[in-house]
């Protein structure tokens, strides 16, 4: 019996879409793919979610690793995306439905602490209408690996057969099935409801 249901947060409760942004502030697709590879798509992002630097201190090193097109970069940084990113309604209004139907829910999500303290008190209010919150930033650890699973089950004393967690990416689900915790891959709310129903 399920009892509760963990939210990962980026392209699951909001939309992460870095191409959109960066040509959203005017850049042509093919630029923007090279800005992407550059900022976002950069191995150095996973370091960040991770919390080993900062907001500044990334958008720094990418300026600086780039100087011919450091002025296009600067563009990006000082576009402040999280205030791009948008809520996926319908899997708010889930989250919420859970909650009023008795199920504990959690978020357990890759993303920086700053910027998602930012997103929590400034853009989205859902974030704070859960029980508990594993933020890779603030622990240090990401997605798939096992830890930060494990770490979610002992904070929060839940027990995986009764937990299931819901993410866009097939590889952070099985990491979390390995663990005994049910998993979701989430495609879009209306599948992600249907597999729920399923499930129950």
């Amino acid at each position: 019996m399920i009892k509760n249901v963990v939210f990962d947060v980026g392209n699951v409760l909001v939309s992460y879409l870095p191409l959109d942004y960066i040509m959203s502030l005017g850049f042509e697709r093919e630029e923007a793919k090279i800005l992407l590879l550059k900022t976002f798509g950069h191995e150095l992002w996973e370091e960040h979610d991770r919390g080993i630097y900062s907001h500044d201190e990334l958008w720094d090193i990418f300026e600086q690793q780039n100087p011919d097109c450091a002025l296009d970069i600067r563009k990006l940084r000082d576009g402040w995306w999280p205030d791009y990113i948008p809520l996926i309604d319908e899997t708010a209004n889930f989250l919420r439905e859970c909650n009023s139907r008795g199920y504990n829910t959690y978020l357990l999500s890759n993303f920086n602490d700053e910027i998602f303290d930012y997103v929590e008190k400034n853009r989205f209010p859902v974030l704070t209408e859960v029980k508990g919150k594993i933020i890779s930033g603030a622990e240090k650890v990401i997605k798939p690996n096992h830890a930060i699973y494990k770490l979610l089950l002992e904070r929060f004393s839940l027990i995986p057969e009764e937990t299931v967690f819901i993410d866009d990416r097939p590889e952070n689900i099985e990491a979390a099935q390995v663990l005994g915790i049910h998993g979701i891959v989430f495609n879009n709310p209306n599948q992600m409801r249907k597999s729920f129903d399923e499930l129950n």
